[in-house]
């Protein structure tokens, strides 16, 4: 995982590496498979998976209007690293707030950058490769909202709110 996020800043074919490594290890041991397949009874799993369905919704009216085509999916295969990361790191509930509130505060920190660095007149990228700063952002909005849903804290709610809002932003 580690050098899955160091590659996205630094070199992309590390990345790719890292990811196909983490995909081998995931698919060869018995219990990170299965705890792969429960992920997706959670609802972060199930959220993950509407998430998706709403991306290939986009993608099918893009591709319909002539703007871009299914072969775009392919660039955002990385957002699976979220499942992964989620198979590794989530034992209990705590620890999946903590991977979903850190998460949230990671996204927002870089797209309130990413947002100054286009309106300071930059490019506003802040990791090597636009689609993989896509799905940075993109769900650093899926884990905003699963946390804002799953609150009872109206101070914890809005603040999650706000951060789906920036990440959202973060995203155009």
């Amino acid at each position: 995982m580690i050098i899955h996020t160091g590659g996205l800043f630094f070199s992309p074919p590390l990345t790719n590496l890292a990811e196909f490594l983490l995909w081998v290890s995931v698919l060869s041991f018995s219990t990170l498979r299965l705890r792969f397949i429960e992920f997706f009874r959670t609802r972060v799993g199930r959220f993950f998976l509407i998430f998706l369905l709403f991306l290939l919704v986009g993608v099918g009216i893009a591709t319909l209007r002539g703007f871009a085509d299914y072969a775009q999916v392919w660039s955002w295969r990385k957002i699976f690293i979220f499942p992964i990361a989620a198979t590794l790191f989530f034992r209990d509930d705590m620890a999946r707030w903590r991977f979903a509130g850190w998460y949230v505060v990671f996204a927002t920190g870089f797209s309130i950058y990413a947002i100054w660095a286009a309106l300071s007149g930059g490019s506003g990228d802040v990791v090597r490769n636009s689609s993989s700063q896509s799905v940075l952002f993109a769900l650093g909005v899926v884990a905003a909202g699963f946390s804002a849903l799953n609150t009872n804290s109206r101070m914890l709610r809005f603040t999650f709110a706000l951060c789906l809002v920036v990440c959202f932003a973060g995203l155009s």
